[in-house]
Order: structure tokens, then sequence, then C-alpha cells
């Protein structure tokens, strides 16, 4: 729990003080979240200890984000993806790899027993497994704007 505390606390400072993007950012602080415990420390002391990390959850990990994963989601409806749930580096890579990240809208095209399809804004399919799909926490939408192609408003922080 020590891990994902580290990594929201690291998130913070990279997208908030150094100014990475989002996506960025969580790589980052992927990579740093085993920095020792004092350094973690002295940054989220010197940030004024923040209570939500980027995305609007609590940085302590006993109380997760209260949202819908993807392998509950329903076929014909649409969802912006509010956070990655688990640390998963695969995972991140594979919505990289779509042109998807946090706030990214997709369309449930279909949905099985194994998996599920997806079609990302701006017209790219992604493919997950229902394991896969369990990590990625989402909030439903209208599918009027993606279907428009009108530009998704969301910014990290937003979902609260």
């Amino acid at each position: 729990m020590r891990v994902i505390r580290n990594h929201r606390i690291l998130e913070i400072f990279l997208y908030d003080f150094l100014g990475f993007d989002a996506y960025k950012a969580h790589e980052l602080a992927h990579k740093m979240e085993h920095l020792p415990q004092e350094v973690i420390d002295a940054i989220y002391e010197k940030m004024g200890r923040p209570e939500t990390c980027i995305y609007g959850y609590s940085i302590d990990p006993r109380y997760p984000p209260p949202v819908l994963t993807l392998d509950k989601s329903e076929p014909g409806k649409c969802y912006m993806i509010v956070c990655v749930v688990e640390e998963l580096a695969k995972i991140i890579e594979k919505l990289k790899e779509a042109g998807c990240f946090i706030c990214c809208r997709v369309k449930v095209e279909s949905k099985g027993s194994r998996g599920l399809v997806l079609r990302v804004e701006g017209g790219r399919k992604l493919i997950l497994s229902l394991e896969d799909a369990r990590t990625i926490g989402a909030e439903e939408v209208s599918c009027d704007d993606f279907e428009k192609g009108t530009v998704s408003k969301c910014t990290p922080r937003m979902q609260v």
C-alpha cells in the first residue's frame, strides 16, 4: 500500500509542480515510487500534504476510487476513462498504443466472456481481456459527443 501512496504523491509532484502531462507523470512516478521513504515524505510535506491524487481520488490507497471498471461496461455505451485502478505498466502501455489515457472516451462495440472491443475516440480499436478491463476506471458518458467527434473537455483533477 505504501508503493501506491508513493506513486500518487509522485504523480502530483510531477504533474502539478514539474508540469509533465498526466501520462508522463504516471510513467515517471512508476519508475520513482521506490525512492527512499524520507524523500517521498519530504516531497509530500513540501507540497502541503495533499489529500487527493491528480485524478481527484484519495492518496490513501485504503480508499479506492468509486468508479465503474470497464469489465462492467455495456455494449453500445460510451465511457470516459478516469483512472487506472491498479498500477500495471502493460495496461498503461496498451492504452498509450491506442492513443488513449485518462480523459479518453471509448465506446464498447462488443463484449464477450473473455473480453471486450472498444472504439477509441479518433477511431482506433482497443481489445482488452476482462482481466485488463477490470483495472481501468471509467464513468459513463453520452455517446452523442463521442459520435460527433466533439473534443473531450476532461482534464485530470476534474473527476472527483
